[in-house]
């Protein structure tokens, strides 16, 4: 079993896998390791891990960021962030804005060199049959937002490349010859008038 990177009780809100699926949100145990991010059902009176409630793939992550408040937002809902696989959003809210910022930080980095890294997303909610930012009513529909490199997006320069140094340009690969010698110049011809 892959070392824990981190461990954390947060609340989860409901996937809405089918349409007919509640909202609901509960209490889950969340350990991130190198390969997976699992959820588990946890008794807080023992302090106990239950069974295994599900699993994300670590190499099926697309995109992790935060998401605006829901206006009105109890309490206990005032620091989410979601996880964007192949199943969908998972929303997760934190209890503080610190461990929402290491939760994201941690799992943008162990995502990183994923293949399917999206470049938009979306800033709020799915909720009610649409995104809340876009209205879009598409749960798969791209993102309405860019996603920032300083924000998590990924450019370039972050994608992983070749350790191999590059050959030599011709410039470096032998010395510039000298350039021939210019011919002398010609005496001006004066014009008489």
């Amino acid at each position: 079993m892959s070392e824990y990177l981190l461990e954390e009780i947060f609340l989860k809100r409901s996937q809405q896998k089918k349409k007919t699926s509640p909202l609901n949100f509960k209490e889950r145990l969340f350990i991130l390791t190198l390969d997976k991010l699992s959820y588990y059902d946890y008794d807080l009176d023992k302090g106990k891990k239950k069974g295994l409630k599900g699993t994300v793939d670590i190499d099926k992550i697309k995109c992790v960021e935060t998401v605006q408040t829901e206006p009105s937002a109890p309490t206990e809902r005032q620091y989410p962030f979601q996880i964007i696989y192949d199943e969908g959003p998972l929303y997760i809210f934190a209890k503080s804005d610190e461990i929402r910022k290491q939760w994201i930080h941690k799992l943008k980095h162990v995502v990183r060199f994923n293949k399917d890294l999206m470049q938009k997303y979306h800033p709020c909610f799915w909720m009610d049959g649409m995104w809340q930012c876009c209205q879009q009513e598409v749960k798969q529909a791209m993102g309405c937002r860019v996603l920032e490199p300083k924000n998590g997006g990924f450019s370039n320069r972050s994608r992983r490349q070749s350790r191999k140094p590059l050959p030599p340009t011709p410039e470096e690969e032998k010395p510039l010859r000298p350039l021939p010698p210019q011919p002398p110049e010609q005496p001006a011809l004066s014009s008489r008038a």
